[in-house]
């Protein structure tokens, strides 16, 4: 059997005379919390920031490998994150140490440039040291799924992962024998976390398992991505050869059949087991110590020391407003605005028409193209542009470059489904021209320190890439284009309205049903694609507040420099000002607008 399974895939099922390792010899030697003191307590501030961060990724393989950065790092993609109880103390210990090494530094010392890069760090360090009182309830989600169950197989090693050489190869075999290791580590996590009250949803796993855990089980095992990743990337791998692929291929088939497919097996039945005992409610308030945890994670993902009640009362303020200017506009284009929002949604996109395929793809890489030109007389550009991919996510999803360059970033968008035209020109806007790539490439080039280059900070980003859809409205963008405005105006309704309900879900207790209910009212979206959202926030506490936050802050950052600077403000040089300093928390922005203001207001 198992030499026609080889024959069906194409591989040998001989082993070549001259049989070649199939590991790598070499490790890595990941610091600890003494080895990180050592190194870096007698640097300078500038050489302490990039060294200490840099010590600090090497607890984070899967980083690396996404950085693209494994080379400069001096270490081979050979291995997996690790979640056991001892690993994550000891990166415990290395946040905690070198926030206590940061402090040794006289912030008034520095220049203007390293204060904003002190500002960061330590941000960043009190944020994770923070963070770690809640390590009992951390809730064991990451976006809609849980966190370790697609990355490693379905991104780093199908996606992510380059095959380009012999030593790549070796080392995605490394990573495909450490992937059993992995779910073990996941599933002693999750029942620590089930030990202390905290479950995923049954509802969440009933539906999304099959999903999950598609990797190494499609309809035909043998067509796993895990595997056939490999195959196709060997193919082109031009420095190996033809026997040595062969010899390779059936190494990783190995590893597939008595390693990864039976503890993925084990581990489905597992998390099956666990949805016996687990409560089927989303969200953070019915946990021990849920409200302390969301306020804190409202200011992780924030960037912002902003009361959960305040955020909330935000969103509904800014849902009211969106769709009384959506009324409004659509009353000056004499487009009846009485009735429901679904009323409204659906007049809209019968007015718009829809478009599909070949014809939806060119016409977002034009807007793309047209919104790159534009914006290069108004804002710098990076170098690296955007690339416009078919994805398979329902919803719109940026993958950014990695760090060495070596592939451009990425937006996927599905073409096979139908999509209202008037939706386009606010999505390519806020995702790529002037949004949310122009802002995550310019800090990967820009001349800053690698965390400021690297790291992300959530409510920036995406407040940026909610502001970037203002500036393309104010620069004239929509103005022959109505229903392309009234698609801008319906992004910002969907936006807070999503904060709406992430607070409504963790801060008032909302159900599922109920968080479903509000944002199909408030949006006009169908039930279905109502679903897909909450069902996205609901299990990812507070990060749905993200986009409204953000481009809240940077509004009123925006009108306090108006304010201050009069006649001396000029919008092109805050928006630029803004961008300057790479990725950085809300907090910080706000000290570098303020800055700025004092300096030119004399």
């Amino acid at each position: 059997m198992l030499t026609l399974g080889l024959i069906a895939l194409g591989i040998p099922a001989f082993q070549p005379p001259d049989r070649k390792p199939t590991s790598l010899p070499r490790s890595w030697i990941v610091p600890s919390a003494d080895d990180v003191a050592a190194e870096v307590s007698e640097l300078p501030f500038d050489l302490f920031v990039d060294d200490s961060y840099r010590m600090y990724l090497m607890r984070f393989p899967e980083r690396i490998t996404a950085l693209g950065m494994a080379d400069q790092f001096g270490v081979t993609d050979d291995r997996l994150n690790d979640y056991s109880d001892s690993y994550t103390e000891g990166t415990r210990r290395i946040e905690s140490t070198i926030l206590d090494l940061l402090g040794r530094f006289d912030r008034d010392r520095l220049t203007p440039a390293e204060r904003v890069t002190y500002d960061v760090y330590e941000w960043y360090l009190e944020d994770r040291v923070q963070g770690q009182r809640f390590s009992p309830a951390f809730y064991p989600m990451d976006g809609p799924l849980p966190f370790s169950l697609t990355w490693p197989p379905n991104q780093l090693l199908t996606s992510t992962y380059p095959i380009d050489s012999r030593n790549e190869v070796l080392a995605y075999l490394d990573r495909l024998r450490r992937v059993p290791d992995q779910l073990k580590q996941l599933q002693g996590w999750l029942e620590r976390q089930a030990d202390n009250g905290v479950f995923i949803p049954p509802s969440v796993v009933l539906s999304e398992m099959p999903w999950m855990l598609w990797v190494p089980f499609p309809e035909e095992r043998s067509y796993s991505p895990l595997f056939a990743c490999l195959r196709e990337e060997i193919k082109n791998a031009k420095a190996i050869s033809t026997p040595d692929r062969g010899q390779y291929l059936s190494e990783a088939w190995s590893i597939m059949v008595d390693r990864a497919i039976p503890e993925y097996v084990r581990f489905e039945d597992w998390l099956y087991e666990l949805t016996g005992s687990a409560p089927d409610r989303v969200g953070m308030g019915k946990t021990e110590e849920g409200s302390a945890y969301y306020a804190f994670l409202l200011k992780h993902f924030t960037g912002l020391d902003i009361p959960p009640e305040e955020v909330y009362q935000l969103g509904v303020a800014e849902v009211e407003r969106a769709q009384r200017e959506i009324r409004d506009e659509l009353g000056r284009l004499g487009i009846p605005n009485d009735g429901s929002m679904a009323d409204l949604l659906s007049r809209v996109e019968e007015g718009s028409g829809s478009i599909l395929g070949n014809a939806l793809r060119d016409r977002y890489i034009a807007l793309k193209d047209a919104a790159r030109e534009e914006t290069s007389g108004r804002l710098p550009v990076p170098e690296r542009d955007v690339r416009i991919v078919a994805g398979w996510f329902e919803r719109p999803f940026y993958w950014k470059a990695p760090h060495d360059g070596s592939s451009l970033a990425e937006l996927h968008l599905r073409f096979d489904l139908y999509v209202p035209t008037f939706s386009l020109p606010s999505l390519i806007y806020s995702e790529t021209y002037p949004g949310r790539h122009l802002q995550v490439a310019l800090a990967q080039e820009s001349d800053v320190p690698l965390i400021q280059q690297e790291e992300a900070f959530p409510a920036f980003s995406a407040g940026w890439a909610a502001y970037a859809d203002d500036l393309a409205a104010e620069w004239g963008w929509y103005d022959d284009d109505p229903y392309g405005y009234i698609g801008h105006l319906w992004r910002r309704l969907e936006r807070a309205a999503i904060a709406v309900y992430d607070t409504g879900i963790n801060l008032k207790g909302w159900t599922y049903d109920q968080a479903l209910s509000y944002y199909a009212s408030a949006t006009g979206k169908d039930p279905y694609e109502a679903a897909l959202e909450v069902y996205r926030y609901g299990i990812w506490p507070g990060q749905g507040t993200i986009g409204l936050v953000g481009y809240e802050k940077i509004l009123e950052l925006r009108r306090k420099a108006e304010e201050g600077l009069q006649s001396r403000f000029d919008p092109d040089r805050f928006n630029a000002l803004l961008l300057e300093n790479g990725n950085v928390p809300l907090s910080v922005l706000e000290k570098i607008v303020e800055g700025y203001i004092e300096s030119n207001s004399n």
